[in-house]
């Protein structure tokens, strides 16, 4: 019982912070996301098909791209990240983790790596910090589509450990037109 109720002073002191900061931004004129920057995958990144899963893909606003095409490249970049083998993570995946959610949502949360669930379902934060996120967001006052969330890095490392520098670097090409 005490375990609940310290995450549940962690998740209020969490949406407290985490509202004072966007009001914060809003009071500065902060305009949001940031604009999506595209990217092409690299040489031993195997040439990118559109993916199936639109599941965590929904339309955006981009500056840089019509709305229409911000869903498309997200596709694309989400199936180059099934088949990159950039880094050694892609060795022991059993599939990539893309995002979750909306990504013309005004919040975005940017996890470290995929852990074994994330793994097995291919979708970011669906264990147990999944779980204490979902209701962190909800203490917040947010839906699930009225958020973002991806990682890092694209593919679990092995036995949960950081990620390595040059691994983030490898998946910044997927991570950096998800912002």
């Amino acid at each position: 019982m005490s375990q609940q109720v310290d995450q549940r002073v962690l998740v209020r002191e969490v949406a407290a912070a985490v509202r004072e900061r966007l009001a914060y931004e809003r009071d500065l004129g902060t305009p949001g996301l940031l604009p999506v920057v595209a990217v092409s995958p690299p040489g031993d990144c195997a040439a990118p098909q559109p993916a199936t899963d639109a599941q965590s893909l929904e339309s955006s606003s981009n500056p840089s791209l019509p709305r229409e095409a911000v869903p498309q490249e997200l596709r694309r970049l989400a199936q180059a990240a099934v088949n990159c083998t950039a880094c050694e993570l892609h060795k022991e995946r059993t599939r990539s983790v893309f995002a979750r959610g909306n990504p013309n949502a005004p919040l975005m949360f940017v996890g470290e790596a995929p852990g074994r669930d994330e793994d097995q379902q291919g979708l970011p934060f669906v264990g147990a910090a999944g779980k204490l996120l979902d209701r962190m967001i909800s203490a917040m006052g947010f839906e699930q589509n009225e958020v973002y969330i991806c990682n890092v890095v694209k593919c679990r490392p092995p036995d949960n450990r950081t990620p390595r520098p040059e691994e983030a670097i490898a998946c910044s090409r997927f991570l950096l037109p998800q912002i």
